[in-house]
């Protein structure tokens, strides 16, 4: 009787290891199948991408043209955003909320890493005070947002500084100037601030509470954008990099 007990129990450990193996198995498979869609869908993208110089300044004209070849296609699409020396480089596209882009392309495609976003409490021309776009952190790869978590790491900060959104209408130079840890809700996704004295406040917020910062001139004169991605360091916790918007020629 022991000795079945002992037979049994081994055979049930066995088991549960096999299980075990082949869920981990099914998991990595799965995280991997993520990272193959994303790159499926970046490569559709890629004839949209704008030129840029040997100073990585894109090239508008080209821009504009392409943005218009993809607005037509699904006139959500609103501009194009780069951050140099990452991989992001995408189209903008601003929804009637902010559900359907978490797992659409910019084609009205499904897909699971989804698009970059503007969140639809924003304006497509970016005339609210902070516009907020959001991006999935596809974790494994450089895909989506992911880079945004890298500006935590202050070699990494100090050395990109520099992104810009290109729309029909205007060029902007991101002027990147603080990164901070932030949970979904936080003070920083509001966007309208109809008085001053609220714009300020919220710039203030940002500089009391940024884990690094840059000393660039920014008023409630301006306009921010603030990028946002999932770090999954905790429940609900975000990535957030926040830049001034400066027009370009």
């Amino acid at each position: 009787m022991k000795s079945f007990l002992r037979g049994f129990g081994s055979f049930v450990l066995i088991l549960l290891l096999i299980c075990m193996i082949a869920f981990c198995g099914y998991k990595i498979w799965g995280e991997l199948q993520f990272i193959q869609e994303a790159k499926g869908a970046e490569k559709e993208l890629a004839p949209y991408e704008p030129q840029t110089d040997a100073f990585n300044v894109p090239d508008t004209t080209d821009a504009r043209n392409k943005l218009a070849a993809l607005m037509a296609i699904n006139p959500d699409v609103c501009g194009w955003i780069m951050l140099e020396g990452t991989n992001i480089s995408y189209p903008l596209v601003l929804g009637k909320d902010n559900s359907f882009y978490l797992n659409h392309t910019p084609k009205k495609e499904y897909l699971r890493t989804g698009s970059i976003f503007i969140d639809a409490g924003c304006a497509r021309d970016f005339s609210v005070f902070n516009t907020v776009i959001y991006g999935h952190n596809v974790r494994s790869s450089k895909n989506m947002f992911t880079q945004v978590t890298k500006y935590k790491e202050k070699a990494f900060f100090d050395t990109h500084d520099t992104g810009w959104i290109i729309t029909p209408e205007a060029t902007y130079r991101i002027q990147l100037y603080a990164y901070f840890d932030a949970r979904a809700g936080d003070d920083i996704y509001r966007s309208w601030f109809p008085e001053v004295g609220d714009r300020q406040a919220h710039l203030e917020m940002i500089t009391k509470t940024a884990r690094h910062l840059r000393n660039l001139d920014v008023t409630a004169e301006d306009h921010i954008v603030s990028l946002s991605t999932c770090t999954f360091d905790t429940n609900n916790s975000r990535s957030v990099l926040v830049g001034k918007l400066v027009p370009a020629p």
